[in-house]
């Protein structure tokens, strides 16, 4: 039985990213760290046709489909002894942005990306907002998908540098230190922009099904952490610009908060019909998931732990 089609995680204390292709039987995880936030999209899944790193269409089953890196994220993999990040010294996540500082052919690929990363976002903000695509969706129209589409060859066309990752969500940012807006790196105020986050809305909205559920899962959801949940609102608006409106929104909480204050002071109000929170305290030196499993009929979950500062490496069970 499969559970989820597809699945994006960002997370972090600052929004770490990575992505999350789950199959039947295939798990791709990059790291597990303090908080996260899912967005998934749930439903059966059979062959699609899918965009493959050189801009071709190609037939793709869910079960088989492989997660394929940037050529930029393969090297900072290869390169992360050479660049510190095997040592327990917390090596700075930005010096692979700075010229002269740090392995040449990773700075002039990450520099290439930038640029294309700004005309990106300069593409997203100018986007109009569309309709909810899946009303369309559920009458088995997927014409509605060309409205998402935010450049004439995809997201792709946006990244001549082809420093993009794909999933089988479509094409996403590479993962790459310091897992946050590179403009951080030189103007500290961009700690919690989401402008590193690369969306392909068009390939999401035909992955979707007439009877699939678009659901959102945040862990580490203080809705008064930094501005009255202002990143999740940020994150949650971007996608209703796209016409992606989530049915549910599962919020997992560790420190306590008075229901009464998060549903009627810190919740915006036309969130209330999807939002379920659970407040989960654990121990503070100890990160838990409960994942959630269904049989269709029945719910249970199972509680994973991980002590503070251990890291998952990408695993494929």
């Amino acid at each position: 039985m499969q559970i989820m089609t597809s699945l994006r995680i960002i997370r972090g204390r600052g929004l770490l990213i990575a992505t999350i292709i789950i199959h039947i039987c295939i798990l791709q995880l990059h790291y597990i760290t303090e908080k996260a936030v899912w967005v998934g999209v749930s439903g059966t899944t059979n062959s699609n046709n899918t965009t493959n790193i050189n801009g071709d269409q190609t037939s793709t089953s869910s079960t088989t489909f492989e997660y394929i890196p940037a050529p930029v994220e393969n090297l900072i993999v290869k390169s992360a002894e050479i660049l510190g990040y095997t040592s327990q010294n917390n090596p700075s996540g930005c010096d692979i942005w700075k010229a002269n500082t740090t392995h040449s052919e990773i700075y002039d690929a990450l520099s290439s990306y930038a640029k294309d990363l700004a005309e990106y976002n300069k593409a997203v903000a100018n986007f109009q907002p569309i309709p909810d695509v899946f009303k369309s969706i559920k009458k088995g129209d997927y014409s509605v998908c060309d409205a998402t589409r935010i450049h004439k060859d995809g997201v792709r066309g946006l990244f001549p540098s082809n420093q993009l990752s794909l999933t089988k969500n479509g094409y996403i940012e590479p993962l790459a230190p310091p897992f946050r807006s590179n403009v951080f790196c030189t103007d500290k105020r961009h700690l919690l922009s989401l402008d590193y986050l690369v969306h392909d809305f068009e390939q999401m909205c035909r992955n979707l099904k007439p009877t699939s559920r678009r659901v959102l899962i945040d862990m580490g959801a203080a809705l008064n952490f930094h501005g009255g949940g202002g990143v999740m609102l940020r994150l949650l608006q971007q996608y209703e610009k796209f016409g992606f409106h989530f049915d549910h929104y599962y919020a997992f909480e560790v420190a306590f908060t008075e229901p009464k204050k998060v549903y009627e002071e810190l919740l915006r109000k036309e969130y209330l019909p999807i939002y379920h929170w659970i407040n989960t305290g654990e121990r503070e030196e100890h990160w838990c998931v409960l994942i959630l499993m269904h049989d269709h009929t029945v719910i249970t979950h199972t509680k994973v732990c991980f002590k503070q500062g251990y890291r998952m490496r990408r695993a494929v069970n």
